[in-house]
Parts: C-alpha cells; structure tokens; sequence
C-alpha cells in the first residue's frame, strides 16, 4: 500500500511573486535561462505567472538584480523553512 493521505495534493507552483524594478536593463539575460520561458520574448518585465515555476533562477541570473522577491516573503519563507527542517528526518523508498 502507498503512504499519504489521499486524495493526494495536486502539483502547484509556489505563491511566491517576483517582482522587477525599474533597474531592469533588458538585457535578457533572465529570458534566455528561463527553464520554462515564462519571461517575454519583447519586455524582460513581463512574466507569464501561469507558466512561472518559481525556480528563482532569474533572480541569480540577473546581472543588475531587477528581479527580485519582497523581504518580507523571503523572511517567511526562510522561517517556515527552519521550522520544516529543524530535525533530521530519515529517507524512506516508496515503490
């Protein structure tokens, strides 16, 4: 039998919005290493929220840091990681 409790969640992205400044230069750097080319073809400030995984990756690519996420959620985010991960938890294989 599988572990969990169904119904299973469904796959969904994480509610985390990046937000571009007006520091943006449109270089496309963020365009061209987008995994999922969420990011406009025309406008590097324009990103499809449907398709965006949240990989960050635009973020750590950008060489002048126009992307970004609010403080604010990045803190939020870091303590409710901490609480998750405060104690080692053992592997397990499910097949």
């Amino acid at each position: 039998s599988i572990k969990g409790n169904r119904p299973y969640r469904p796959y969904g992205t994480l509610p985390l919005k990046i937000s571009v400044s007006s520091a943006c230069e449109n270089c496309g750097t963020c365009i061209r290493k987008c995994p999922v080319q969420a990011i406009s073809r025309t406008d590097a400030k324009v990103t499809d929220e449907s398709a965006c995984i949240t990989c960050m990756r635009c973020t750590v690519v950008c060489p002048v840091h126009a992307r970004r996420l609010s403080r604010f959620v990045v803190a939020v985010a870091g303590r409710k990681l901490r609480k998750q991960c405060a104690e080692r938890k053992e592997p397990e294989l499910i097949i």
